[in-house]
């Protein structure tokens, strides 16, 4: 069986170029990345790459398995962060009421942060003008976050 861990080797070889270069940013022996990497094309029984130049080349099934490790990892991540969440109580649910002038996708860019630290808090984002936000209140919509204009 393989390991997240040998995936995340994996993944840092196919992003550096290299075994060496992979084993600098991880801070490992390069035996020890060579190793990881011999053991998990054990355990899948597939060649991941092809030695037979200096430099390590993806093989076709390397290629083709190298963006669901990626999906692998990512996932182990999310649910992570999502024990986290749940251990620390964090809110759920966040309803942000923003002036329609401000909504733009550099605006949403500024929340992607939050939606990565809190991933378990679904996010509803309000556009609507900033005299209609009373009315939501009223409805209970109430919105946990308010952004006017600014002048």
């Amino acid at each position: 069986m393989y390991s997240f861990e040998q995936l995340k080797v994996f993944i840092t070889v196919c992003d550096t170029g290299s075994f060496s270069a992979a084993a600098r940013k991880l801070k490992r022996a390069q035996s020890g990345v060579s190793q990881a990497i011999a053991n998990l094309e054990i355990a899948i029984n597939q060649e991941l790459f092809n030695r037979d130049k200096n430099t390590p080349v993806l093989t076709d099934n390397g290629k083709t398995l190298l963006p669901i490790a990626k999906s692998i990892l990512h996932q182990q991540k999310y649910f992570d962060q999502t024990i986290e969440s749940l251990a620390k109580e964090h809110e759920h649910e966040m309803v942000i009421a923003v002036d329609e002038s401000v909504m733009s996708p550099d605006f949403l860019n500024i929340l992607m942060p939050l939606a990565d630290k809190y991933p378990i808090t679904h996010f509803d984002i309000i556009t609507t003008s900033t005299f209609d936000v009373e009315q939501l209140v009223r409805v209970g919509r109430k919105p946990v976050l308010f952004m006017p204009t600014v002048s």
